[in-house]
């Protein structure tokens, strides 16, 4: 509630393990009818209590974005029901902690990461919220567009940081040499 009161647009849920823990959120992010969001509209999203409560709690019904991350198996085997939640807008799938909870740590192109994307694809798409993914490289990302993905995460910084060094590196390796 408090990355909110403080003017974020929305959260993303690390390691939900179930629609229980999924709804739960949702009720945390959400004001009645749709939550029991704590009410504090003094901050910046209540723009310091200067919106009357019923303009600030449809507002921030209406605005604030849900995702939940399936990063983990036991989120993967309640899928359908998370992505059956009334305003829940995106399920994120992390693909290195889902394959650690797979048993097969940083094996992304492992069929059953595959089946478990694929499975997380379809309960978007029966319920008609999106779904998006981390994808390791372009090969990756185009094989998860096809399965309906409508968002990649690809601006890492650590990525963009190592990819930018390996580029003045390469520009000036011949100057190393000498």
């Amino acid at each position: 509630m408090r990355c909110l009161e403080a003017g974020a647009g929305g959260i993303m849920a690390a390691q939900v393990r179930s629609a229980r823990q999924a709804q739960e959120i949702v009720q945390w992010t959400k004001f009645h009818p749709q939550g029991m969001r704590g009410i504090n509209g003094t901050g910046v999203d209540g723009r310091y209590g200067t919106l009357p409560f019923s303009e600030y709690a449809a507002r921030a019904n209406a605005e604030t974005f849900v995702a939940i991350q399936i990063e983990h198996a036991e989120a993967v085997e309640d899928v359908e029901k998370i992505a059956a939640i009334p305003h829940l807008d995106l399920l994120f799938v992390g693909p290195a902690d889902l394959s650690q909870s797979l048993g097969i740590p940083g094996e992304w192109e492992n069929p059953r990461v595959w089946t478990a994307v694929e499975r997380v694809a379809r309960a978007a798409k029966a319920n008609g919220i999106h779904w998006a993914i981390l994808p390791r490289d372009p090969k990756h990302a185009r094989r998860c567009l096809e399965l309906g993905c409508r968002m990649l995460s690809v601006g890492i910084d650590v990525w963009a940081l190592q990819r930018g060094l390996a580029a003045f590196q390469k520009e000036f390796a011949d100057l190393a040499a000498r």
